[in-house]
């Protein structure tokens, strides 16, 4: 389990993470939620043994930040919010480098490159150039990489920018299947709306304290989407107050002189794969999906 007691992390004048104390149990997925500059990467990397912390400390597993940052950094599997990766390195080059460096033994790095890569699937790019990757396929990778130390605690800095709704329900899969194996999952995101179907409980940091703690089956999931479209605008307001998850869906007024690309707003109150049946539903009919945003 992770046990953070009166954790603090200072730079200068500014006091980025205020004194957190809180208990972590085997198998919780937990979401970091908060505006930019609340805490929560700096919380994260605190608890990676990554950075020392000012005063009070964190057991991960029995390894203290402040005495064995070394052990507890075996144990973990970081991503930060950045996807950096050193040109140069295939797939799966990037992925047996960091094999070694974790002292993995050579006979098995090969086999366990290919097995990560297959859980991101991402085993087609084998031979590709890692740097060279669209911002989505690195986010996997990383991800892939985290999982190389076979770690106890995994910590994923906003790991939902950049993934597309496939490969959200991939993650969210992924998951499941840490947390049923034991692990301990961190992630950050910036509103709780983020997180809701992916983890159990949702933290609330503001100002590097925490403001709130909640199940994430009590979030408010309502948020806004926008949609712009070819076609009859009838058809698409049918389609969309159909799928389940809709609260309320309008059309914009159009423009004069009229414009072929129409927006509607859709008010909307469940998960996100919901929302995937919702995009689905439009793209296999009549309506031409031109963009799918998040307004709120």
């Amino acid at each position: 389990m992770i046990e953070l007691n009166v954790l603090t992390k200072r730079f200068g004048d500014l006091c980025a993470v205020d004194g957190i104390s809180l208990s972590i149990d085997v198998g919780s997925v937990v979401g970091i939620v908060g505006p930019r500059g609340s805490g929560k990467s700096t919380l994260l990397r605190l608890v990676a043994g990554l950075v020392p912390p000012s005063s009070g400390d964190a057991i991960v597993f029995g390894a203290s930040v402040v005495a064995d940052s070394a052990a507890v950094t075996a144990r973990v599997g970081y991503v930060a919010e950045g996807n950096a990766i050193e040109a140069g390195l295939s797939c799966d080059e990037y992925l047996r480098f960091y094999a070694g460096c974790f002292g993995v033994p050579a006979a098995d790095r090969a086999q366990l490159a290919a097995d990560l890569l297959e859980l991101v699937d991402l085993q087609r790019h084998r031979d590709d150039d890692a740097s060279a990757l669209s911002f989505g396929m690195r986010r996997r990778l990383c991800m892939a990489r985290a999982l190389v130390n076979n770690p106890s605690v995994l910590l994923f800095d906003d790991p939902l920018r950049g993934l597309d709704p496939r490969a959200r329900v991939e993650f969210r899969a992924l998951l499941a299947d840490l947390s049923a194996a034991g692990r301990i999952v961190l992630l950050t995101a910036s509103h709780a709306v983020d997180v809701a179907d992916l983890a159990a409980s949702i933290i609330e940091l503001r100002e590097g304290r925490i403001h709130a703690v909640q199940n994430a089956a009590d979030c408010d999931m309502t948020r806004t989407f926008t949609l712009r479209f070819l076609g009859d605008r009838e058809v698409a307001l049918q389609l969309v107050r159909a799928v389940r998850g809709v609260v309320a869906a309008q059309c914009m007024e159009d423009t004069d002189p009229p414009n072929p690309l129409k927006e509607m707003r859709i008010c909307f109150n469940a998960g996100y794969s919901d929302a995937g049946i919702l995009l689905r539903s439009l793209m296999h009919s009549a309506v031409q999906v031109m963009t799918f945003s998040v307004t709120t």
